[in-house]
């Protein structure tokens, strides 16, 4: 089994200050140590088209999303998340390594048993065999919305 590190170069530019543990130190630090290792197969994440991200969030939260980013300095987006000019890219960009990373599973089965032999594993997240059709639910308008989306891709 190769394990990929899906990155960008986004994810340095992600300034939340001096004291917050997301910090651009921390993610070169991480990729230095990573980058010694030969085993390691290195991705770019994927392009995010809207109407994947409209699967999950409605069109006013992308749209709120997308203006809340500062164009100098740092903003608190909410209690804990703080952001800068360059966060925005990372942001997207950590949505297309979601997609990346899915779609770079070659054998779910494999990777069910794998993690279901490990002492201590009692569920995985995965689905494999066990469902016939996926449902997503979102809040349009104020009202709850359930649907079945097609395969994208």
């Amino acid at each position: 089994m190769n394990t990929a590190i899906i990155n960008s170069d986004s994810y340095e530019k992600h300034d939340t200050g001096n004291g917050h543990p997301e910090q651009p130190k921390r993610v070169v630090a991480i990729k230095k140590r990573l980058k010694k290792r030969s085993d390691l197969i290195w991705k770019k994440p994927d392009n995010v088209p809207e109407d994947i991200l409209a699967m999950t969030h409605s069109k006013e939260y992308i749209k709120n999303l997308k203006n809340s980013f500062p164009q100098k300095g740092l903003k608190f987006l909410d209690g804990d998340t703080v952001i800068s000019p360059d966060s925005k890219k990372a942001v997207f960009d950590a949505a297309g390594s979601t997609i990346r990373a899915i779609d770079g599973i070659k054998n779910p089965k494999d990777i069910e048993l794998n993690l279901n032999n490990i002492p201590g594993v009692l569920e995985n997240g995965l689905f494999v065999d066990l469902t016939d059709k996926v449902l997503v639910g979102k809040i349009e308008n104020s009202i709850p919305v359930v649907y079945s989306p097609s395969k994208v891709g």
